[in-house]
């Protein structure tokens, strides 16, 4: 009969110890809800964080745009500038061998608008030099000067005796083309 006495005191410290049914059913519950909460938690961090990044992407991309309308504008205002400094460059050339062939040498030195083609210098003494000044060449460099020099003579009944093209900068095929179609071409040394 001593064993009687103990199951009730056994089952009584089972029932403390152990989490009756209800219990583990209640637990389990618990554990469902938390991890819906929590997947729904995530999900709303997820959705937040992607919100971020699409708000920090789109200031990136008004920066970017922003960035290269300034740098449009610099070189924009860099090309003018350029395009400023040639010209006077180009005035100042002009001048220059005015006063130097015309004072110096007695020869006639204009500039000439024929048909709509400006041309840079006409230097006549008994000889005709036509002067094209620039401060780049162009892929068809060679063809503009050709129809230039062909006007020239048609238009004056008087075939140049030189055509010299001024450059301060010009690729060296670019060069070599112009020299086998029979201009003279003076350009800076490296």
């Amino acid at each position: 009969m001593p064993s009687v006495g103990i199951e009730p005191q056994l089952y009584h410290v089972f029932l403390k110890t152990f989490a009756r049914k209800e219990e583990v059913v209640a637990v389990q519950q618990e554990l469902v809800e938390f991890r819906e909460e929590t997947r729904e938690e995530f999900a709303l961090v997820r959705t937040e964080t992607r919100e971020g990044f699409e708000q920090v992407d789109q200031r990136f991309e008004q920066l970017h745009a922003e960035m290269r309308q300034g740098f449009e504008e610099v070189y924009r205002r860099i090309d003018q500038l350029g395009a400023r400094w040639g010209i006077r460059n180009e005035l100042l050339f002009r001048e220059t061998m005015i006063t130097i062939l015309e004072k110096s040498f007695a020869a006639k030195v204009e500039t000439r608008d024929i048909e709509g083609e400006q041309f840079d210098l006409i230097i006549t003494n008994g000889y005709h030099i036509l002067v094209e000044i620039a401060a780049s060449a162009p892929p068809h460099i060679v063809q503009r000067l050709q129809r230039k020099r062909e006007l020239y003579a048609r238009t004056t009944g008087v075939e140049p005796t030189r055509f010299v093209f001024a450059i301060a900068s010009i690729h060296s095929c670019r060069a070599q083309a112009l020299r086998e179609a029979g201009f003279e071409v003076v350009e800076p040394e490296e």
